[in-house]
């Protein structure tokens, strides 16, 4: 207490506003009763009675209770009159009279009265004022007046009208009056006082003369429940009406969004009394209990005023924005959102047995874990199947793939007189041949790859500069006689490309020669003969032939079709294609481009030239899809204005495709209709099918993706159906996302690829002998040493190559199958393991009605598992690749059961572990709660986090569907970390290879379970033991 009061002896003692049997209670009075809520002082409800004396005592103290009011206020404000301070509220009750006082000095509080008649009801008001005012020390104690000084002085302590005698914080919502306790009470403000949070400034009830009758009509104006109780005046409510226009809407919409809530009724309740001058009472139970009173003429009026008075009450405690709008569901829960995320970053606590620990504290004592310790290289022995010892074999031929020779001249001059000959006598084959335009710029194209290391070729779709320009290298070197010098390597996009322009380029070459003529896609080759060779492949192809031969020794020329597709195995081939100029000068190099910058590309190779050779189109007519709409009587795209039902793609429109195809065939000449498709996922042999010559009365349509603009020619098509699908993969530097440029373990960091000097570290060189994305490739050579190396390898596979038969019509039932296979593992991964190791085990049998019905049973793609598991397969490229590494003895080691590097192959748990090591830092945290775009805080919710931000989990994954329909990784009890779902995850960490970002979210497709033990361990982070 300030020292200031210390001249008001008793002020503020609780007995001091104590007489008989009439009690006051004041929100003003810093010591709050210890008895709960606030007393009511009583006034008189019936002749005789004891609460009608004590009226009748408090009006002989304060005779003329009205002018004594005005005398106090008079002299201490120095004005004439205080009609504008003291304000009379006239109700007509049944029997009784009712006048509420609203007093604006010192504090706006309010007192009522009760009398027969209007008179004696205000002097009854006004003589409860003067008990007031006497409290406060404003009258001597004989209830006489000070001078005009002492009240200015009085005054000063006060504060002005517009003042606050205690200053209230407005950051939190009140609290109820039975929360508050004297030890909340401490000094401040201008008066030495303040008070705790909750208390409304200037509140008064007395309402202790009502009947019990007249109590019950009046309840909402009662505060026994400790609510906070707010009347200002007319003005004050006028304002507030003005700052919020519609109140009542913007409380209903406050209350529904903090609630979560459909309606306010319950906890926003008004009563209005009155004739002429209404008088409504607001009840506001959130956040805490609070009342507010105003006046109006008409009912709406008045509960508009109060409902205003409730929102300028709101805004002062920051619960509704400074546009006067409601704020987040999130923000009105900030205290659950932050205990939410204090309950998230708690670390994960694991128990690891005594035995186990001792072993990982030997381990680590033997091998140090400086990133500047190196470890020696063992020597190599030919029965150590973990050999680390360094790739030392001769290099490679990049045209046969056996062990590169150079040839002698006497086999030069032999071998490039043979091919002069075999030239000379395919003649008329030649002549067979139909001129193109690439034809006329012959000599110019020749002349100027002679005369240069690097040439840009741009020619119009349909010059002929695919299948034309290499034979005409290969004319030339034969025809001078330096045949044997010509080794030509043509990289195309696609593998359907690379194989079909190499059966064309034969053909045209004739018999004699086409021997000279082969390609080399992945897990499928037919190379031609060294000397005077064309050899068709992927980018990916050349990339690996590098690997063997960095220098490219043994190749004469470089052909890089359709350059101006950009992507990542493109770039990074025209990066090395431009240092190895250097080692091997004699290298020529050809770009060659139908669209695109190609002044940029000459500009990267030092302004080499450019040579543009114009192109020849068959007449063809495009119709675009409004065209399509128009003919087929639509008005419009069907799709347009529709939801997907698929969360991350967008669906093909099946139906319009269809429509298309009958109004093809119907407006067309007669006959059957074939329709091949052409796309990437089809097997190689199905792709050729486009090629063949169909019936006569045949009529095909060819059904493609962006796949068919790549190099492809067929002669005789007729109708070209593009469903506008386009296969594409990019990379976006903000969020990290692309299946291929993902974190890669390139960096220069212990446990990557490089070192600081960007050079090939012992994992490094392991594995550029895998052909397979780095992340995957690193978790092959993890599980050759932790001994699980063919479920490893069968995942791998499977993610190159999906071994199911997803569609859109029966994605569901693939899922379930998936489900079921994956059982209790919690993992995509090793269902793709379980159902490769049931195929492996119907082949056994040799019975095809079994392999048919396994293939059905499971949904499980026939070509697509002889890609991952038949002879040439998948399996068997990565375990030629792996003998390469020196990580095994022989390649049948990697899927032999009994071999070492398959020891723990049957462990689940090593399994995912060594997967999410190789795959790290692709590591998903399952938390709880969310916060949605809207603002709205769902604590049941489960969201999936990642070092880049949350992403989503497709709904073909066993994760998601285990959690929503009790399929894997289901727990017997609920864990206090995961709510719903997510209780039935055993653990909060998910590895994954590959997301992808479409309509702008990010989806993981495969996922598994990993246990906390192995996130320990397993993954490149500092370890801390506390």
């Amino acid at each position: 207490q300030d020292s200031s009061f210390s001249s008001w002896p008793e002020m503020f003692s609780l007995d001091s506003f104590r007489k008989g049997s009439v009690q006051w209670a004041a929100r003003l009075y810093p010591f709050p009763p210890s008895r709960g809520p606030p007393s009511k002082v009583k006034g008189i409800p019936n002749p005789g009675s004891q609460g009608f004396l004590a009226s009748r005592d408090l009006l002989k103290e304060f005779p003329q209770p009205k002018n004594l009011l005005n005398s106090v206020i008079g002299r201490a404000l120095g004005i004439s009159h205080a009609k504008d301070k003291l304000v009379y509220v006239h109700t007509n009750g049944p029997k009784k009279k009712k006048v509420t006082l609203h007093i604006k000095w010192p504090k706006s509080v309010e007192v009522e009265g009760y009398g027969s008649k209007k008179i004696d009801a205000e002097r009854q008001a006004a003589a409860a004022a003067c008990q007031l005012f006497k409290g406060w020390g404003l009258l001597g104690p004989r209830n006489e007046l000070f001078d005009a000084a002492k009240y200015r002085v009085l005054a000063d302590r006060f504060g002005s009208p517009a003042d606050s005698w205690w200053r209230q914080e407005p950051t939190m919502p009140p609290t109820s009056w039975r929360q508050l306790n004297p030890d909340s009470i401490r000094p401040g403000g201008p008066g030495g006082l303040s008070r705790s949070l909750g208390l409304e400034e200037g509140t008064i009830d007395v309402t202790d003369f009502l009947s019990m009758t007249q109590q019950d009509s009046h309840t909402p104006l009662r505060d026994s429940r400790g609510c906070s109780f707010e009347m200002t005046d007319d003005d004050s409510a006028i304002r507030a009406l003005t700052q919020f226009p519609l109140p009542k809407n913007l409380l209903a919409k406050v209350i529904q969004i903090a609630t979560s809530s459909s309606t306010a009724k319950n906890l926003m309740q008004f009563h209005t009394v009155g004739t002429k001058t209404k008088l409504s009472t607001l009840t506001l139970l959130w956040p805490c209990p609070m009342t507010f009173v105003a006046k109006g003429r008409r009912k709406a009026e008045a509960e508009n005023k109060a409902a205003a008075l409730a929102c300028k009450k709101l805004k002062s405690l920051g619960l509704v924005d400074r546009n006067n709008e409601p704020l987040t569901h999130a923000m009105y829960n900030l205290a659950s959102l932050r205990e939410l995320g204090e309950t998230q970053r708690r670390p994960c606590t694991i128990q690891v047995p005594e035995p186990v620990l001792r072993k990982i504290e030997t381990f680590l004592n033997h091998y140090p874990t400086d990133s500047s310790w190196i470890s020696p290289e063992p020597q190599l022995q030919s029965d150590d199947i973990l050999s680390l010892g360094k790739d030392s074999g001769p290099l490679s031929d990049p045209i046969t793939g056996k062990p590169y020779m150079p040839l002698s001249e006497a086999e030069e001059v032999r071998l490039s007189q043979s091919l002069l000959e075999l030239w000379r006598r395919r003649g008329p084959v030649w002549q067979e041949a139909p001129q193109l335009p690439v034809d006329p710029h012959r000599d110019t194209i020749l002349n100027a790859i002679e005369l240069h290391p690097v040439v840009v070729i741009s020619g119009d779709t349909g010059c002929g500069k695919t299948t034309r320009i290499p034979q005409l290298l290969l004319e030339r070197f034969v025809t001078e006689g330096r045949g044997a010098h010509c080794n030509v390597i043509i990289t195309q996009p696609r593998r359907i490309s690379a194989v079909s322009v190499a059966q064309r380029v034969g053909h045209e070459l004739g018999p004699s020669l086409r021997r000279n003529v082969g390609f080399q896609v992945r897990l499928e080759s037919k190379p031609p003969a060294r000397g005077g060779a064309l050899l068709f492949c992927t980018v990916g192809i050349l990339l690996r032939k590098l690997q063997s031969n960095p220098s490219l020794e043994g190749v004469s020329h470089v052909i890089v079709d359709e350059v101006h597709e950009r992507d990542v195995n493109t770039d990074f081939l025209l990066i090395l294609l431009k240092g190895l100029q250097r080692l091997n000068p004699a290298l020529r190099l050809v770009l060659m481009s139908a669209t695109g910058d190609n002044e940029r590309f000459s500009r990267y190779f030092g302004g080499c030239p450019v040579i543009k050779v114009p192109g020849f189109m068959y007449p063809v007519r495009e119709h675009y899809l409004e065209d399509i709409l128009a003919k087929l009587g639509k008005h419009q795209y069907p799709h347009r204005h529709r939801h997907h039902e698929s969360e991350d793609e967008c669906a093909l429109d099946l139906d319009l495709v269809t429509d298309l195809v009958l109004h093809i065939d119907a407006h067309g000449e007669p006959g059957d209709v074939l329709l091949p498709p052409v796309h990437s996922n089809i097997p190689m042999m199905d792709q050729k099918a486009i090629f063949q010559q169909p019936p006569l009365g045949v009529r095909k349509i060819v059904l493609a993706t962006n796949i068919a603009e790549t190099s492809i020619t067929i002669n005789d098509i007729v109708h070209v159906v593009d469903s506008g699908l386009h296969k594409e993969e990019r990379y976006d530097l903000k969020t990290k996302v692309a299946p291929s440029l993902g974190p890669q373990p390139g960096t220069a960091s212990p446990g990557g690829v490089l070192d600081q000097r960007e050079y090939l570290t012992t994992l490094g060189q392991r594995l550029a002998h895998i052909s397979t994305d780095p992340r995957l490739a690193k978790a092959i050579v993890l599980a050759a040493i932790f001994r699980c190396l063919h479920p490893l390898l069968v995942v791998v596979s499977c993610l190159t190559r999906d071994p199911f038969s997803s569609s859109l019509q029966n994605r569901a039932e693939v899922d379930k199958v998936k489900a079921l296979l994956s059982h209790d593992s919690g993992s995509d991964h090793l269902a793709f393991v379980r159902a490769v190791a049931g195929w492996e085990e119907v082949l056994r049998w040799q019975d095809r009605s079994s392999r048919e019905n396994y293939l059905e049973e499971n949904l499980l793609y026939a070509p697509s598992l002889r890609f991952i598991h038949a002879s040439p397969g998948l399996i068997k490229q990565f375990s030629e690749n792996i003998y390469e590494a020196f990580l095994v003895g022989k390649p049948s080691d990697c899927t032999l059961a009994s071999a070492q590097c398959n020891e723990y192959s049957e462990e689940e748990e090593l399994v995912k572990g060594v997967l999410m090591a190789g795959l790290y830092p692709n590591l998903i945290q399952v938390r709880q709660g969310k916060v949605t775009r809207q603002g709205k805080f769902k604590p049941n919710s489960v969201t999936y986090r990642t070092k880049s931000g949350n992403i989503l989990l497709h709904k073909s994954t066993i994760n998601r569907l285990g959690g929503r329909q009790g399929g894997a990784g289901m727990v017997p009890s609920p864990s206090p970390v995961f709510p719903r779902e997510a209780t039935r995850l055993r653990s909060r960490w998910l590895t994954y290879f590959m997301a992808v970002k479409s309509n702008g979210s990010v989806f993981v497709r495969d996922s598994s379970q990993v246990h906390p033990l192995a996130v320990l361990l397993l993954t490149d982070g500092d370890v801390h033991i506390r």
